[in-house]
Parts: structure tokens; sequence; C-alpha cells
């Protein structure tokens, strides 16, 4: 074992090691390592995290607890395990504020120093985003969108266009046994719940999937990127709301209505619809028409917004083949909207 734990110690890499972590920050944060043991693993992750820090001037080290200072601290020894042929690291450190407020924590492992090194470093510039925000608020119930998603519906009246400005695009906040649920939803195809102690909501920040809040209805996710969510209640009335919710008329004077309360009322039949938002197959926004729809035959329509004019579409979805084929030459009615 002795060995082993010489070996691990003596990896020049550990000593260079450079995390990848984006160079956003105007002025580097003043940061203090603090720890627990004195055994010559823990000084040496100790120190190789200092070096880590300030290499790319994200960080600067500080020893007198100036206000806004990041504060690292590993509580106990660091601890080598021997696993086999192998000696795997673990340890834990903590994130707080110079004041004592705590940011996140991680209990993890490694079984190289290098890999121990970019783990706490990444945490570190992740939290230390957060150093100036308050005291957690937590996010109220409900569906939330990300802003640039928003941003992108409006300008373009199309949730295909919207959906493609990055996942992932819609969050659901709810709080169940076991704490509270950010449910992620990936392009509307796939999604993962991430679930967080109501009283240290940010501990998971470990995991890759952090959120920063601004106020109970905006928070920052953090899932291999940052992207930023706002409240919208239901993200299913919002969207239709922005794109489809009105009274139309085609240029014989026909009306058409798309109802909020999910109906439409067209010249020949009225039945219950919804905008259909998996694109991963699809390349036209499209209304799913419940009434008319079978089992595993769904009856689809295309639409888009062309200047002030909604075009109308019709789609074939054949089984042999994901997604729907949407007849864009041919639009089955050109509609625009009555004040």
């Amino acid at each position: 074992m002795q060995a082993t734990f010489a070996a691990v110690l003596s990896l020049a890499a550990v000593l260079t090691a450079t995390p990848a972590i984006a160079n956003a920050n105007t002025k580097p944060v003043p940061v203090e390592v603090w720890r627990g043991g004195d055994d010559g693993l823990t000084i040496k992750l100790s120190e190789s995290v200092e070096r880590a820090l300030v290499k790319d001037g994200e960080f600067v080290l500080s020893r007198d607890k100036k206000p806004g200072t990041l504060i690292i601290t590993f509580p106990h020894a660091v601890a080598a395990v021997p696993d086999g042929n192998y000696v795997d690291i673990d340890y834990e450190v903590t994130f707080s504020t110079i004041e004592g407020r705590k940011l996140a924590s991680i209990k993890s492992g490694c079984r190289e120093l290098l890999y121990c090194v970019d783990h706490i470093a990444t945490t570190a510039y992740e939290v230390s985003q957060r150093l100036s925000t308050g005291p957690f608020v937590l996010p109220r119930d409900g569906d939330y969108l990300s802003t640039a998603y928003i941003a992108m519906l409006e300008k373009t009246k199309s949730h295909k266009k919207a959906w493609a400005t990055g996942e992932p695009q819609a969050i659901t906040v709810s709080r169940d046994k076991r704490g509270l649920v950010l449910s992620v939803n990936w392009n509307w195809h796939e999604g993962n719940d991430t679930v967080y102690d109501p009283e240290n909501p940010t501990d998971q920040i470990e995991s890759g999937h952090a959120f920063f809040p601004g106020d109970a209805t905006r928070f920052r996710y953090h899932e291999s990127k940052t992207l930023t969510y706002q409240y919208v209640g239901s993200e299913m009335k919002f969207i239709t709301d922005k794109l489809l919710i009105g009274t139309y008329e085609d240029a014989r004077g026909r009306r058409y209505v798309f109802g909020s309360d999910g109906k439409a009322r067209w010249p020949d039949r009225t039945f219950r619809f919804e905008i259909y938002t998996d694109m991963v197959f699809e390349d036209c926004d499209e209304i799913w028409d419940h009434d008319a729809s079978k089992p595993n035959v769904p009856k689809i329509y295309g639409f888009a917004w062309r200047g002030s004019a909604l075009h109308l579409y019709n789609a074939n979805c054949p089984d042999e083949a994901p997604g729907c084929i949407v007849d864009r030459k041919h639009p089955i009615a050109v509609l625009h909207k009555v004040a």
C-alpha cells in the first residue's frame, strides 16, 4: 500500500492540473482553502486545488477573510482506501461564504488525484456565482421555460425554431416526499428528475445538476451548461397562447377559432387540439387533433406563421417512418387574425 500511496502522491500532472472552467469573472474571486488534517495526502490535495484555482486567474488566494471570499474546507483528513491493486482517494469538501453560509458540499472520491482536483475546482467556480445572491430562495411550483426559448418563440412565432435554442428547454418544479423536485425536459422527448433537500438545496451541485435562484419565479440551472428559466405557470398554455389562441378568417371570410378552452372551432367541425412539442423527428410546427386521432394513428396538422398570416397544412404520419410529412406547398387555409 505504501508504494501505491507514494505513486499517487508523485503524480506530477496534479501539480499543474487546471479544471475546464469558464473565464466569466471580471475580477478574481478571493478564496481560502482550509483543512482539518495535516497528513501528506490532505496537504497534497488541498495545495493542488489552490494551484488549479489561481492558474487561470479566476481566483486569488486570500488569508484575511475579505468580504466576498469563498471558503473551501476539507473538514477531515483525506483518506487513501485500498481497492485491490489500486488505492481510492476519498474526501469531503464544503463550500461556504465568509459569514458561514453553506453553498455546497462534496463527499466523493477518485482513483487519481488529478480528477479530485478537477472536480473540486470546477465546483468552486460554479458556487462562486452564488457568493452575492443572498439566501437561497425556493422557486414556486409550476412550469418554467428557458428565457432563450421564450425569446425565440416570441421572435419567430415557431415552437420548432425556439425548440432548437438549446436543451433542457423546460423544467417543472414540484415538491413530494423526496423533497424539492426539478423535472427536467430534454427536447420534450425525454427527461429526468433532480431532487434537492429544501433545507439544503445546493448540495447536489456535485452531481452537475445545480440551480441558482434569482427569486421565486426565476432561476439558473446547470447541467453541462447554464441556462436561465422563467416561471410560466403552464408551459402548454403559455406556448399555445403565444402561437395560436385567437379568432381568424380565411380569404372567404370563414372563421377559425383556437380557443383558450383547448377547442378548435373550424367552419366544418369542432375538436380538441394541442400543439405537439416533441420536435425530434418533426420539421414543422404541428397541431394534434385529439378527436380525429385513433389509437396509434394521430391526426396532425402542420402550421406556420408567414408574416401576419397563419398557414395550415395537412400532414401524413406513416407508420414506417418517424415523424410526419407536412405538405407546406399546398396550405389548406391561410388565416389572418381578427382584431
